[in-house]
C-alpha cells in the first residue's frame, strides 16, 4: 500500500470513528431530551389570575419531557410539586413525584421595632428585599450547575429584584408525600429557599413572560437521596404511630378529668374558643388557627369540627382560610384538644374551679374544706404516733429524773356534823 493510500485509509478510519462518536453522543442527547417525567399542571388560569376553587380541583397528571414543562410554564399554567391522581389538591392526596421545586424570591416581611409584621391598608404583610440568590449566583453555584434541570423567572421578576424557580429532577419516581418532603428537606439544606416549598402539594405559578436561564435535561439529584428519604419517611411514620398512641392516652385522661371535675367538655371547648381570636386577613395568626382546627378535628371528627370551626372563625372567600379545604388537607393527627386549651389560656381562658357544696340531704358528701381539714388531722395524728414509737425505748432511762408524784388530796366529807352539847360547871342550858 502506497503512503498516499495509507494516509487516505487513516483519514477514513478517523472520520468513521468521529462519526460513530458523534452518533452516540447525538443518540444520548436525544434520549436525555426525550426523557419522560411525570408531573401535574392546571390550565384553568394564567399567571396569577386564578379562581381558587378551580386551582384546587383541576390539576391533571401527565407524562412528558422537560420541553413540555417549559411550554406549560410559558403558557402561564400552574404546576404542582406532586401528583394528585385526579383528586383535590391537598397533601393527603399526593401520590408521589418525580421532581422537586424551590422558590427564590429574595424577600422578607417588613417588621416593626417589636418584630411584628407591618401591614398595608388591605391588611396584607408588606414585603421588603432580602438577598438570597441572584440568577447569576445561581448559574455559578456548583450544586445547581450539577443537579438543576431548569430555572425559570416568575411573573413578578424584575431586573433589580430577582424572583425565579429551580426545578430538580429525581432520578426516579418516588411514592408518598412524606418521602417527597423528606427529599425536599435534603434540598433545602443546600440552598436558600421559601420555607413553604417543603409542602408536597405546593402550587408554582407559570408566567407568560418567563425566561429560562438554565435548561439541563441531563441533570438529576443524587440517587442516594431516595433511599435515605424512604428510610426517614419510615422512621417518621413510626414516630407518628407513637404520637397517635400518646394522643389517645391524653384523650382518655381528659375524659377522666372532666368526669372527676364535673366539667361539660363541649361547653368548656366553646368557652375556650370564645377567647381565641378568629382568623382574619393580615392577622398573622394562621398557624395558631390551623392548630385549633386540627385539635377540633382530632376531638370531634371532620364533620362536627367543620360546623364548630365555621361558627368560631368562618371561612374567608378568596383566601387560604377555607375550613372544609383545610380539614381535607390534614393528612396526620398529632394535636390534641389540650393544644386548644393551651392557646386559649394565652388569651385569658381559665379552667373553672369546682364548687364544693355541703348537702344536708346527702350525709355521705362533705365539703372540700372539711375533707382537707380531715386530711390535716390524719397527718398530725400519724405524726404523733410515729413520735411516740420513736421515743418509747428511751422512756425507761429517764424514770429516776422525774419529780415525785404529788399526793392526791383527801376527799372532802360533806356529811353534816352531829349537834354536841358541852356541859361546864355552872352552865346549865
Amino acid at each position: 500500500m502506497s503512503p498516499l493510500q495509507q494516509f487516505n485509509h487513516s483519514v477514513s478510519a478517523q472520520s468513521a470513528a468521529e462519526s460513530e462518536t458523534f452518533s452516540v453522543e447525538k443518540t444520548k442527547l436525544e434520549l436525555i431530551e426525550s426523557r419522560i417525567i411525570k408531573f401535574a399542571f392546571n390550565a384553568t388560569g394564567t399567571n396569577k389570575d386564578w379562581d381558587f376553587k378551580k386551582l384546587a380541583g383541576n390539576f391533571i397528571d401527565v407524562e412528558g419531557t422537560l420541553a413540555d414543562v417549559q411550554q406549560h410554564i410559558k403558557a402561564g399554567h400552574a404546576i404542582c410539586a406532586g401528583l394528585l391522581g385526579g383528586k383535590w389538591r391537598s397533601k393527603a392526596n399526593v401520590i408521589g413525584s418525580q421532581w422537586l421545586l424551590l422558590d427564590i424570591d429574595n424577600s422578607d416581611v417588613a417588621r416593626d421595632t417589636e418584630g411584628k409584621p407591618i401591614k398595608d391598608e388591605n391588611g396584607n404583610s408588606i414585603k421588603v428585599y432580602d438577598h438570597q440568590l441572584t440568577i447569576e449566583e445561581a448559574l455559578a453555584h456548583p450544586f445547581i450547575k450539577k443537579h438543576c434541570a431548569l430555572i425559570y423567572t416568575t411573573a413578578s421578576h424584575k431586573p433589580d429584584w430577582h424572583k425565579f424557580r429551580l426545578i430538580f429532577l429525581l432520578p426516579e419516581y418516588v411514592q408518598g408525600a412524606d418521602t417527597v418532603e423528606a427529599c425536599t428537606r435534603f434540598l433545602m439544606q443546600q440552598l436558600p429557599h421559601d420555607p413553604a416549598c417543603k409542602d408536597a402539594s405546593r402550587v408554582f405559578y407559570g408566567s407568560t413572560e418567563a425566561e429560562f436561564p438554565l435548561v439541563n435535561p441531563e441533570a438529576t439529584l443524587p440517587a442516594k437521596w431516595i433511599s435515605e428519604a424512604i428510610a426517614i419517611a419510615l422512621h417518621e411514620r413510626e414516630e407518628y404511630q407513637l404520637r397517635i398512641q400518646e394522643i389517645e392516652s391524653r384523650r382518655k385522661e381528659w375524659r377522666e378529668i372532666s368526669l372527676t371535675e364535673g366539667w361539660d367538655i363541649d361547653q368548656l371547648i366553646q368557652n375556650a374558643l370564645s377567647f381565641i381570636p378568629p382568623r382574619t386577613p393580615g392577622s398573622g395568626n394562621y398557624d395558631e388557627c390551623r392548630q385549633v382546627l386540627m385539635a377540633l378535628v382530632n376531638h370531634y371528627g371532620a364533620t362536627d369540627a367543620e360546623i364548630i370551626a365555621e361558627q368560631w372563625s368562618p371561612s374567608i372567600k378568596g383566601s387560604t382560610w377555607n375550613i372544609r379545604a383545610k380539614i381535607r388537607s390534614f393528612r396526620r393527627g398529632g394535636i390534641s384538644i389540650g393544644t386548644l386549651f393551651h392557646i386559649a389560656k394565652q388569651y385569658g381562658f381559665r379552667f373553672p374551679k369546682r364548687q364544693y357544696e355541703y348537702n344536708l340531704g346527702d350525709q355521705g358528701v362533705i365539703s372540700r374544706e372539711q375533707w382537707e381539714l380531715g386530711r390535716v388531722r390524719e397527718d398530725l395524728s400519724s405524726f404523733q404516733n410515729l413520735l411516740k414509737q420513736a421515743i418509747a425505748p428511751f422512756s425507761s432511762i429517764f424514770k429516776g429524773f422525774f419529780a415525785p408524784p404529788t399526793p392526791k388530796p383527801l376527799p372532802e366529807i360533806d356529811t353534816p356534823s352531829p349537834n354536841v352539847i358541852i356541859y361546864k360547871p355552872g352552865n346549865i342550858p
